[in-house]
């Protein structure tokens, strides 16, 4: 469902009364009845108030088709639309003026308290709950009499998937080894069905690190076989009706997010981490614990958008790449084969991207990166 926000407020000379009314629409594609949470976070670090602390959010609804405005309202505790008169200092953005971080989301959920007032949504990014929708604008100036655009209210979930690969067969090179693959798991946006704590102004999220288990499938025998760009031949891989479904944010530490921020003061930022995909393997009567990180070089997770984590199994190494399949705006999720002109902003997919090269060490099954030049096959 995209929508389009436009932000209007009158501006009298001197002085803004708080009482102001501030005016929104939205377009007649929104269906009648949604509610909506606009939350203004602060976009200034003098006078020591720190970037992305929440200075204030408003509810609104989409009364009917052919409405030229919003309606502020009351929503109730799964961010739905209640009967009853609107209190226009609490549930609206009534006299705010400045540049500020904006942000819409719907349906128009409670913030989730967390002390330091970055206060972020809880939401449950599951393929049986209902999408939540969110539409990020970044740093916009509001007040006086111009009319503020915003857009692309999107599902704000990222897809999740694994293919194992093994090396190929060589000629006067040792074979690698067939192997299988157990408890296949990812670590780092939560169990399934887990409420996460999402902050759409950073774009962090919060999540326990209990794993989610990820099914896989033996890649069947076909002609031609299942191959990556280099010709190793594909074992396992996640069907699309088993992808995981996680909150589209940034999975990184906390210092790594700071610096996509430009460098922004912490103080409203999260502990946080990257992804990571852990496993155990079982090859030639040797059995391994793995456990890699996913997103140590493209952290970023966008919404609308299937991430192949793709793991390739050599003698002494493994390798990991991913392929990013992006999103459409006329049918929300895209598998590989579908019309170009559909994917988000024209981006075409990306494949094999590489992420990094690991050795085992020791005798604890503990991996170690090495540069991608040092691995001896």
């Amino acid at each position: 469902m995209a929508a389009a926000l436009l932000f209007s407020c009158a501006e009298e000379e001197g002085s803004r009364e708080a009482t102001t009314p501030a005016r929104f629409s939205i377009d007649t594609r929104a269906e009648a009845g949604t509610a909506y949470r606009i939350a203004a976070y602060n976009n200034s670090t003098n006078a020591g108030v720190n970037q992305y602390g929440l200075v204030k959010s408003g509810t609104y609804y989409f009364a009917a088709a052919g409405d030229k405005a919003l309606t502020n309202c009351k929503v109730d505790v799964n961010g739905e639309r209640i009967a009853g008169e609107p209190d226009p200092v609490t549930e609206s953005l009534n006299g705010l003026s400045g540049s500020h971080f904006l942000v819409c989301v719907s349906p128009g959920l409670p913030h989730k308290i967390d002390g330091d007032k970055n206060d972020g949504f809880a939401c449950t990014p599951s393929l049986a709950a209902k999408p939540f929708l969110v539409a990020n604008q970044g740093a916009r100036l509001l007040g006086g009499y111009g009319i503020l655009s915003m857009s692309n209210l999107v599902d704000y979930r990222s897809r999740v998937g694994f293919r194992f690969y093994r090396k190929k067969d060589v000629p006067d090179e040792p074979n690698v080894q067939s192997f299988t693959v157990e408890q296949v798991q990812l670590v780092g946006a939560g169990a399934d069905g887990e409420a996460v704590t999402l902050y759409p102004a950073t774009r962090q999220v919060v999540a326990t690190s209990t794993p989610r288990a990820v099914t896989m499938t033996a890649t069947p025998v076909t002609d031609p076989p299942a191959v990556d760009p280099d010709g190793n031949p594909q074992c396992y891989f996640t069907a699309s009706e088993n992808l995981l479904y996680i909150a589209s944010a940034k999975y990184a530490p906390k210092e790594v997010v700071r610096g996509s921020l430009g460098n922004t003061p912490s103080i409203h930022l999260k502990e946080s981490g990257y992804l990571y995909m852990a496993c155990t393997l079982n090859q030639g009567g040797r059995v391994i614990n793995i456990r890699l990180p996913l997103t140590n070089t493209r952290y970023d997770l966008l919404p609308l958008t299937t991430y192949y984590f793709n793991i390739t199994v050599m003698s002494n190494y493994i390798t990991a790449t991913m392929s990013i399949i992006n999103g459409s705006t006329t049918s929300g999720w895209r598998e590989h084969g579908d019309e170009e002109e559909n994917i988000i902003d024209g981006s075409p997919d990306i494949d094999f991207v590489p992420i990094g090269t690991w050795q085992v060490v020791g005798e604890d099954d503990t991996w170690k990166e090495v540069d991608l030049g040092q691995a001896i096959d």
